[in-house]
């Protein structure tokens, strides 16, 4: 997906934050006020008030999408375990 005519430097920006982010227990943190302030200073980049809110909202939606993919993963394992490990297999006939 291309992003929209003229919001490509926000997106080099996002994933320029995003690499950089931290890492919980439960998968990557949000990216701060502090993280963005922190790149600027070291970038010189001066995104508007605007452009920050587009960065959050990207951020928000791809923790949603990162979230979703671990829940998925889990019921996956889980259904494993509780199939003895053989997946969706059918139980064997003796």
């Amino acid at each position: 997906m291309e992003p929209p005519e003229g919001a490509a430097h926000i997106l080099g920006w996002f994933l320029d934050l995003s690499e950089r982010r931290a890492q919980g227990y439960s998968g990557p943190n949000p990216i701060s006020f502090a993280e963005i302030s922190a790149w600027c200073a070291l970038t010189g980049e001066r995104p508007s008030r605007e452009e920050v809110a587009i960065i959050l909202k990207m951020d928000a939606a791809f923790l949603k999408a990162v979230a979703e993919e671990r829940d998925e993963q889990m019921a996956r394992q889980k259904e494993k375990a509780n199939n003895g490990g053989r997946g969706n297999a059918r139980p064997q006939r003796r």
